[in-house]
C-alpha cells in the first residue's frame, strides 16, 4: 500500500502548493523521507548487496528511477517559457527561472540544488538534492547494521534538538541535509526493527491505520493553527514514521496490489509538475473569463484532475517502459525470499 500512500503525500504537497493549505505539503516531505530510509535500506539489503557491483546497479536503478521523469518535467517548464515567457513564469512561481548561467544549467540538469537561490525548472526538486544525498549514502552501507543506524538515529536527534531552538531559523529545521537526515534514519530504524511490531500490527491493521490517518489530519489542520508550529510539524514526523511501520505489513494482492501499483506510480510526476499544470490551468481560467484562484475549491480541483491526467501520460509514455528496464536491473540483483513488496515498491 506504499504506492496510495505516496500519492496521497504527493497531493498534500499539491494542496499547500496549489491550494495554498499552509504546512500540509512540509509535513509530507518528511513523509517521504521516512519511507524512502525505509525504502532504500530494504532494496539494498534484500536485492543489491553491498558489493561494488551491487552498489553500480542500485545506482543505474535510482538513476533510472529520478532523471528521465525529472528531465520531462523541466522540458515542460522550458516549453512554458517559450509559449508564453520567461519573466510570465518566473512571475508564477520565482523559482522558474531560465537557467542563464553554466552552473545553472549543470544544477538543473543533474539535480544539484544545496540551496534554494538557484534556477530550479520544477521547483519542488531541491527535495530530490536531499533524496540523491542520502540514497548515495544508504548505497554505500550508511544503513548497512543496526548499531551504524542507531548512531545515526541519535546524531539526527540531537541536530534537531539543536536545531529546534530560536537561535536556528526554520529552514535549519526543513531544508537542509541535516535536517533531512532524521526522517532518513528514522526510516531505516524501522527496517531494523520492524519485525519487533509484526504481531501486534497484523491484528490491529486496520484500527492503527484508520487511527494514524485520523490523527494526520487532527495535527495538519489543527494543532499548526493551536501550538507552536514545530510541535505539529514533530507530531506529523511521528504519525507518518508509525504509518509507514504499519504499511510495510500490508500485504495486497491481485487487483488491490495492481491498483496501488498504478496510483503510486503517479505519484513522482505529480510531485514535479504539478507547478506547470497550475500554471496552464490559471491561463485557461483567465483566457475563458473565470477566477484564476486555484486556492479556490473548483479551479483547485480542475488543476488536481488534469495534473493527474499529465502524471497518467508520463507513465505510460514514459516512466513505465523505463521501470521494464528497471526490473531486470533490480532482479539480476541479490537473490531474496523477502516479500517483493517491500523491495520493488519504489
Amino acid at each position: 500500500m506504499f504506492g496510495i500512500y505516496r500519492t496521497v503525500l504527493a497531493l498534500l504537497v499539491v494542496l499547500q502548493h496549489l491550494g495554498e493549505v499552509p504546512v500540509v505539503g512540509k509535513y509530507a516531505v518528511f513523509g517521504f523521507y521516512i519511507l524512502s530510509g525505509y525504502l532504500m535500506t530494504a532494496i539494498m539489503h534484500h536485492n543489491y548487496g553491498f558489493s561494488s557491483q551491487g552498489i553500480f546497479r542500485y545506482a543505474v536503478n535510482r538513476g533510472l528511477r529520478i532523471y528521465p521523469v525529472y528531465w520531462v518535467a523541466c522540458l515542460f517548464t522550458l516549453g512554458l517559457m517559450f509559449l508564453f515567457g520567461v519573466s510570465t513564469i518566473t512571475d508564477f512561481h520565482s523559482a522558474m527561472r531560465y537557467p542563464s548561467t553554466f552552473n545553472e544549467i549543470v544544477k538543473n540538469a543533474f539535480i544539484l540544488f544545496p540551496d534554494l537561490s538557484s534556477a530550479r525548472l520544477s521547483p519542488p526538486a531541491w527535495a530530490l538534492t536531499v533524496e540523491l544525498f542520502f540514497y548515495a549514502l544508504i548505497g554505500f552501507g550508511l544503513s548497512r547494521s543496526m548499531n551504524l543506524v542507531i548512531v545515526w538515529f541519535f546524531c539526527s536527534v540531537l541536530y534537531h534538538v539543536t536545531a529546534s531552538s530560536p537561535f536556528f531559523p526554520w529552514s535549519d529545521t526543513y531544508f537542509s541535509f541535516a535536517a533531512a537526515s532524521l526522517p532518513f534514519s528514522t526510516g531505516a530504524l524501522i527496517f531494523f526493527q520492524r519485525h519487533r511490531f509484526r504481531a501486534f500490527v497484523i491484528r490491529n491493521q486496520v484500527s492503527i491505520l484508520a487511527t494514524l490517518s485520523l490523527c494526520f489530519i487532527l495535527n495538519s489542520f489543527f494543532v499548526n493553527f493551536l501550538v507552536w508550529k514545530n510541535i505539529g510539524f514533530y507530531l506529523s514526523f511521528v504519525i507518518c514514521s508509525f504509518l509507514v511501520l504499519a504499511l510495510s505489513f500490508v500485504d495486497l494482492q491481485g487487483s488491490a496490489k495492481v491498483i496501488d501499483k498504478w496510483v503510486g506510480d503517479l505519484s513522482y510526476p505529480i510531485y514535479l509538475m504539478h507547478f506547470q499544470v497550475g500554471f496552464l490551468c490559471i491561463a485557461f481560467f483567465q483566457l475563458i473569463g473565470f477566477s484564476a484562484d486555484l486556492s479556490s475549491p473548483v479551479p483547485f480541483l480542475i488543476a488536481v484532475i488534469v495534473t493527474l491526467a499529465v502524471s497518467q501520460v508520463v507513465v505510460v509514455a514514459l516512466q513505465s517502459p523505463i521501470d521494464r528496464v528497471r526490473d531486470l536491473v533490480r532482479t539480476a540483483g541479490r537473490s531474496t525470499d523477502d516479500s517483493p513488496r517491500e523491495v520493488s515498491a519504489k
